[in-house]
């Protein structure tokens, strides 16, 4: 589950597991990909072959977590990185989530290549669109901290729409056929 997070933070004291061969099940082809995405084929095999717990230190090697963390300031440390993170321009952050997990992929999917560049040209026209850059670079430039103010709008029109089809009174259509999609 750990594996689905967009970054895992952990105590000194965390342990990691992954038990299926104990148990005699086969997990989900999307958990076993993105355990292969983290940790590479050689890493993701012995943890799924062999069940063996790992300490944090050694999952922070094989890249199951992106920090560890001692156990004393773990908490403080968490939500200064939230109270950090809720500060940043989220017009920013959702931008390079969705860049970042379409690179990821590989681009895959409706499109292809065309998916990542597609994505780019959306969000680089919600930045023009929006006033965080100015806000960002005046306060950058006053050596202020910014307080940004995009929150987002109804993306349904652009977000999750198949390449081809567009959202007509919050139903799918296909611009090929002209048909409904459920």
């Amino acid at each position: 589950m750990a594996g689905a997070c967009d970054f895992r933070l952990a105590s000194d004291r965390a342990v990691f597991g992954i038990t299926p061969a104990k148990i005699g099940i086969v997990y989900p082809l999307s958990g076993i990909e993105r355990l292969v995405r983290l940790a590479g084929p050689g890493a993701a095999k012995y943890l799924l072959f062999s069940g063996d717990f790992v300490p944090a230190e050694q999952a922070l090697r094989l890249g199951l977590v992106e920090r560890v963390i001692p156990q004393a300031d773990f908490w403080t440390d968490v939500a200064s990185f939230a109270r950090r993170l809720a500060g940043r321009s989220q017009l920013s952050l959702q931008a390079m989530k969705e860049l970042v997990d379409t690179i990821a992929a590989g681009g895959q999917g409706a499109g292809g290549r065309d998916a990542v560049e597609l994505t780019s040209r959306r969000w680089q026209q919600e930045m023009a669109a929006a006033a965080d850059p100015v806000i960002g670079v005046r306060a950058f430039l006053a050596k202020e901290e910014p307080v940004f103010t995009w929150t987002g709008r109804d993306r349904t029109a652009w977000d999750s729409t198949p390449q081809g089809s567009t959202r007509q009174n919050g139903s799918l259509t296909d611009n090929a056929t002209q048909e409904e999609a459920p």
